[in-house]
């Protein structure tokens, strides 16, 4: 994964958060990312989009390198595993040592617990400082006739729901104002097809095994609406 600081010379559209689908859950791309499939690489991501480094320093520069907030402990270098409490280095020799299971460090997903309160203000000051526009922005509010909660029977139709061979898919006339995108998954998250619609779509699901699915608009994550695929 990576992020954008704060103040990063880069095109408005670079200017966010990407990290890989292998770093999340258990199956499909993920199964072999352990022991970082936890969703902590994302925290960890967020947390330099709101200006925190790493608890080392921007660097590996030793014991003179900060991370510009008080309370997180002088660190050499990053950490890795999943560490005994407590671990130091010759920076914090003695005491709780290092700070090894700060979301801003490198130790294993579930060794990762925790952002200090002064890390907490530093990112508090981004949002409301460089970062304040998120604070009002429309991004998300999106151009679908719909409001969250409503009923897929307001504004589309599905059937036959068993299904042996085909889906049809029927926009509401009048619901939708643009071109919707679905996916379909199944019980363990993999997706199956993706396809866009405008106002009617007939799926061929006559291939897929039989079992339990998901058809989610991407635009409107809350209609998922659940197929049961009978042979």
């Amino acid at each position: 994964g990576f992020a954008s600081p704060p103040g990063t010379a880069v095109p408005a559209q670079s200017d966010g958060v990407v990290i890989g689908s292998q770093f999340f859950g258990t199956v499909g791309t993920a199964a072999g990312s352990a022991p970082y499939n936890l969703g902590r690489t994302a925290t960890h991501e967020i947390g330099h989009y709101f200006n925190l480094e790493h608890v080392w320093g921007p660097t590996n520069g030793g014991c003179g390198e900060d991370d510009f907030v008080a309370d997180t402990p002088n660190q050499f270098t990053e950490s890795g595993g999943c560490p005994t409490f407590p671990l130091t280095d010759n920076c914090t020799a003695s005491g709780n040592g290092i700070n090894y299971n700060n979301y801003l460090d490198y130790s294993d997903d579930v060794c990762l617990a925790m952002f200090t309160q002064g890390q907490k203000t530093r990112m508090l000051a981004a949002l409301n400082g460089p970062r304040a526009g998120l604070l009002t922005s429309a991004a998300c509010s999106g151009s679908v006739a719909v409001t969250p909660g409503k009923d897929w029977g307001e504004f589309m139709q599905v059937y036959p729901n068993p299904s042996q061979n085909v889906i049809n898919i029927t926009l509401v006339q009048g619901q939708i104002e643009q071109k919707l995108n679905f996916v379909l998954t199944d019980m363990l998250g993999k997706t199956h097809m993706t396809f866009g619609l405008s106002q009617a779509k007939t799926i061929d699901v006559s291939q897929l095994p039989q079992g339990i699915y998901f058809l989610t608009c991407i635009e409107f994550p809350k209609a998922t609406q659940k197929l049961l695929i009978t042979k």
